[in-house]
């Protein structure tokens, strides 16, 4: 089952390419392609026309047959699903094999004849227990009553007296500082608000480029993408493909959110598949892309952010 990708290694091999020079021409991550090159192909059930548009993408970069490639994945995805059948099969014909040890099982009758049965009367045992509770309840009692009689007279009365005065000059304290402190707080929030704008650098349908101004002190800055339709998407921070997102397909209304450091933050590529109805957000302000960047099919989203 990994003759295909081992096809595909040998040929990137032989053009002299990296795994990651692969991932650069072809627009993949590096996780699709070493599922590809070691024949992973089961993880990808369900998206089977995307892992099309993959092998299209590797046969042009690789120079290989098309259509000889397409014949070998379709070849594979019947053998791997004639061995989830024979799974399946298995697992059904073992739990019919459980079922019948169920039904054949039988408890043997235990024997009530012999001299130390086990149910014979004990029930001398619960006077014996009972017992024993009485007297240690009437051991507790006596102890506290003589803790009670040792006491000296309004002690009590005084120490409730001094602890609840005690409370109230504690909370009253807590409450001053809490007013004191209260005004600080607001200042510094109002110091790490930050506000965001854009303006649109490329008006292309399919390849949008936006410029980013983030302003106010913010070490932070919180990217959003909210996908309209089933779709594999590819992020790249400053040109590489970052840790913070990602690479895969992604459900309709699925949302992915990450953190980015602004002040190494200069530039982020979304590659979208299937972007209908996508929004993107930063800081949680809304891209503002026109009509027609919406609806385009594919988009390769560029934000870029002002020095």
């Amino acid at each position: 089952m990994n003759n295909l990708g081992e096809l595909i290694k040998q040929k990137r091999l032989e053009k002299g390419l990296t795994i990651e020079q692969l991932s650069e021409k072809t627009m993949l991550s590096i996780a699709i392609l070493k599922d590809i090159e070691s024949g992973a192909f089961n993880r990808y059930e369900g998206d089977e026309m995307y892992v099309r548009m993959y092998l299209r993408k590797l046969c042009k970069v690789l120079d290989m047959d098309v259509d000889e490639v397409t014949a070998s994945y379709l070849a594979l995805t019947e053998e791997i699903k004639k061995e989830e059948l024979e799974k399946a099969a298995k697992a059904v014909e073992a739990q019919k094999e459980k079922v019948q040890n169920k039904n054949n099982f039988q408890f043997e009758r235990p024997n009530y004849n012999g001299k130390n049965n086990v149910y014979r009367d004990k029930s001398h045992l619960k006077f014996i227990r009972a017992g024993i509770i009485c007297v240690v309840v009437a051991l507790i009692v006596a102890v506290a009553y003589t803790a009670i009689k040792s006491l000296p007279a309004g002690s009590s009365s005084e120490s409730t007296q001094q602890s609840t005065t005690g409370s109230v000059k504690t909370t009253k304290k807590k409450e001053t500082k809490k007013k004191e402190t209260a005004p600080v707080k607001e200042e510094k929030e109002e110091k790490k608000e930050a506000t965001v704008s854009f303006k649109s650098l490329s008006s292309s349908t399919r390849y949008p480029m936006y410029q980013v101004n983030v302003s106010g002190e913010t070490d932070k800055i919180t990217v959003k993408v909210v996908f309209g339709k089933k779709s594999w998407a590819g992020f790249y921070v400053n040109g590489v493909a970052s840790s913070k997102f990602e690479n895969r397909t992604y459900k309709a209304g699925e949302t992915v959110t990450a953190k980015l450091n602004a002040a190494k933050f200069k530039k982020l590529k979304i590659v979208n598949g299937r972007s209908t109805d996508t929004k993107y957000y930063i800081n949680d302000k809304e891209v503002p892309l026109t009509n027609a960047q919406k609806n385009a099919k594919t988009s390769t989203l560029t934000i870029v952010k002002k020095n």
